[in-house]
Parts: C-alpha cells; structure tokens; sequence
C-alpha cells in the first residue's frame, strides 16, 4: 500500500517562519511585561488574598410592648435619622395606678374641707372669746367702781362716826379737866376713835387693791374667770394657736392636692404615651433587616429591625504572614470591591494587623498543632476614609451600603519597607 503523498504549497517553509517567530516575540514581550508589573507590584505593595467590608449594626427594640400599627420600611431602604420606623399601640395597659392616684386626690381634698370646716369654727370661736374678753374687761372696771364707790361710802360713814367719837372725846375730856367725871372713862371714846382709824385705813387698802386690779384689767394682766371658769383672753390665746395649727394643715393639704393633680395628669400623659409609642430612626443609614410584621404583638425590648450604619464601616482583609512585615499601622490602603458597580473603589488607612488567623486562641497555654502546608494568613482591618463614605443617594441603590462586599485590597508599600521588600526577594544561602 502506498501512502498518499500530501501536497505542500510552495513557499510555505518561507512564510512559516516569521509568522512563528512574530508570535513567540509577542509572547515572550507580554511575559516580559507581566513579569515586570508582578515584581513591581510585589515590590511596591502588598495585596490581600481576601477582603470583605464589614460594619456596625444597631437594633431598633420596642419601648413598650403592644400590637405594630404601622410597618413602612422595607429591606434596603434608605433611612433618615428621626424618621418614622414603627409604631406600637397597647390598650391593655394596667390602669391601676391611674385609680390610686385618683383616689388619693379625693380623699385629700375631703381632708382639706374637713380640715377647712374646722378652722373655720376655731375663728368663729376666737371671735366669740375676744367678745368675752372685752366684756370681761369691761365688767371688771364697772365692778371695780361700783365696789371703790361703796368703799368710800364706808370710809365716808366711819369718818362720820370718828368724828363723833373725836367729839365725845372732846367732852369727856373737858369733864376730866374740871374734874367732874373721872380720867377712866375717856378710854372708851378713845378706843373708838382708834379703830375708826384702822377701819379708815383697811378700807383704804381695799381702795387700793381694786384701782390695781382695775390697771391690770385695763392692759389685759387680768386672770379674771368667768361664770364658765375660764379666763377668756386664755381662751383666746388657745384658740389663736390651734387656728394656726389648722391653718397649715390646710396649706399641707393644698399643697399635697396640687401635688396629686400633677401627678395625676403625668401618670395621664404616660400612659397615653404608653398607648402608643413611636419608634424612630436613631440614626441613617440603611435597613439592614427587618423582623417585625405589622399586626403582630411584641413584647418590651424586642428587636424589631437592625439599621446598618453607612457612615461607619471598615474592610478586613486577609494577607499572606510572609508579608505582613511591610504593613504598618496608619499605611494608606486601596480597597476594589469586587461585586460592586465599575469596582467602586475605597480609600483607608490600616487600623489593626494580627496574626494568627484560624491558628490561635488567646489565652491558651497549649498552641493548636496544625497542618504544615495549610496557608498562613494575617487579619489587616483598614478604616476607610470618612470622607467618601456611602451617601443617602447611593445607599439607595440597594447594596446595603455594600457591606459583606468582597473585594481586593492593595497596600502602598513605603520607600524604607520597599527596599527591605526587595531585598528579601534576593536568592538567601
């Protein structure tokens, strides 16, 4: 059998030639050229294995628990701090105390009439003793006259009868002279003339006494009683005290009164409140998730949604150990996102570096033995620039601020850690 001879075109060992050389030097030039870019990338930054943007989280809880009237954010949703989240209502609420303190007011405000009735007596009776006073007083003088005027008549009629013993006594004493009766008998008239004397003089004393009561009663010393037994300015005195008394217990109870209505119209308003509580946005961002459904009842505390805070968000990213030594911490850092549009790409700074990622647990006295080939990689947070984080506009896109975004992170290796980079790719003995 003979084989078929294939006919070759002339020329074609000319052509082919070139054409394979073109393509080796073109192939041999891009080599050149990825190799160039890979040492001066390798050379002058470092970049992560993995990365994903993280951020905080906070949870909106009910205030009060009660039925969820209103639910009008959905997943993804822009929001705005102060802007309406939910709003609970609860007509179950014990209105127990509302009752108490309702109580509490009606019983002092009848203690403050009763108290209010008897100060009121207490003046009536005041009045009536101050009354008593002044007539006591005035009895007193009219009495006090009465008894000096009879007591200068008495005095007035022993005068009378002094005088005629002072006569008789003149007589017999002329008869004694002339010796017609004898020396004796002028003891008798002169007995008489001597007690008209103490007479005089006791009855003046009793004069005396009443003019002094009589001063006394005139500035009020008097502790004069009446047909009751009782002194009436004391009365009156007593009387003066319990009206104070009285009085400021019904200024306590005033007081106790407004105090129990503030009370009361704050209990009021709480409870109001309580009724129905509106839950607000504590700050923007973005919903994160959403637990609640309208109609549902909640219980106090419970989480009803998680907003995602946009303007505070970091990237940790994973980087081989063996180039950890180049990073340091405030290193500018470049993050692509990867799931992002047109690889929207984030500006930091490195904020945390560590080590032992998978390999270590703090604290532990024994380290975890590990497989020899398995990769060993470091942590590296970086803390993105303030200044371009996500707006309201752009969280509105649906992204959720991007967070949980994968992505590539490339550190700017400085001149000083670049040398030492390079060098560390040297051949070592």
């Amino acid at each position: 059998m003979v084989a078929e001879q294939v006919a070759i075109p002339k020329g074609y060992g000319a052509w082919r030639s070139p054409v394979a050389n073109g393509v080796m030097m073109l192939v041999s030039v891009g080599l050149l050229a990825w190799a160039w870019q890979f040492f001066k990338t390798r050379s002058t930054s470092v970049v992560s294995v993995d990365a994903v943007v993280n951020g905080t989280l906070v949870d909106l809880k009910a205030p009060e628990e009660g039925t969820l009237m209103t639910v009008a954010r959905r997943t993804g949703e822009p929001i705005t701090a102060g802007s309406l989240m939910f709003m609970v209502r609860n007509d179950r609420l014990n209105e127990l105390p509302m009752q108490e303190g309702k109580s509490r007011l009606n019983q002092a405000r009848a203690d403050l009439a009763r108290a209010q009735e008897r100060v009121d007596r207490l003046v009536s009776l005041a009045a009536s003793a101050s009354v008593d006073d002044v007539a006591q007083v005035e009895l007193v003088k009219s009495d006090t006259s009465v008894r000096v005027q009879q007591l200068e008549a008495e005095i007035a009629a022993v005068r009378a009868r002094m005088s005629l013993s002072q006569v008789q006594f003149d007589r017999m004493a002329g008869l004694v002279k002339e010796g017609a009766v004898a020396k004796a008998t002028l003891d008798v008239p002169q007995a008489e003339i001597a007690q008209r004397v103490q007479e005089i003089k006791a009855l003046e004393a009793q004069i005396e006494a009443l003019r002094v009561s009589d001063d006394a009663a005139k500035q009020g010393l008097s502790i004069s009683k009446t047909r009751s037994n009782y002194d009436p300015k004391i009365r009156v005195q007593e009387l003066q005290i319990q009206i104070a008394d009285g009085r400021a217990e019904v200024a306590s109870l005033k007081q106790k009164i407004r105090d129990g209505e503030l009370e009361l119209a704050k209990a009021n308003s709480d409870l109001k409140q309580r009724q129905q509580v509106v839950v607000n946005a504590p700050l923007s961002g973005v919903l994160w998730k959403m637990m609640a459904q309208e109609g549902k009842f909640v219980q106090r505390g419970e989480v009803l949604a998680q907003v995602a805070d946009c303007k505070t968000r970091w990237v940790d990213a994973l980087v081989d150990e063996g180039e950890v030594n180049a990073l340091q911490v405030g290193m500018a850092a470049e993050v692509r996102l990867t799931g992002a549009k047109d690889g929207e790409l984030l500006r930091g700074k490195v904020q945390t570096i560590r080590s032992g990622v998978g390999r270590l647990s703090a604290g532990q006295e024994v380290a975890t033995p590990i497989a020899p080939n398995l990769p060993r990689y470091s942590q590296v947070r970086v803390e993105l620039d303030p200044t371009q984080m996500v707006s309201m506009d752009e969280s509105g896109t649906g992204n959720l601020c991007s967070i949980g975004y994968t992505g590539r992170v490339t550190f700017k290796i400085p001149e000083k850690a670049r040398t030492e980079g390079l060098l560390g790719w040297l051949p070592r003995k």
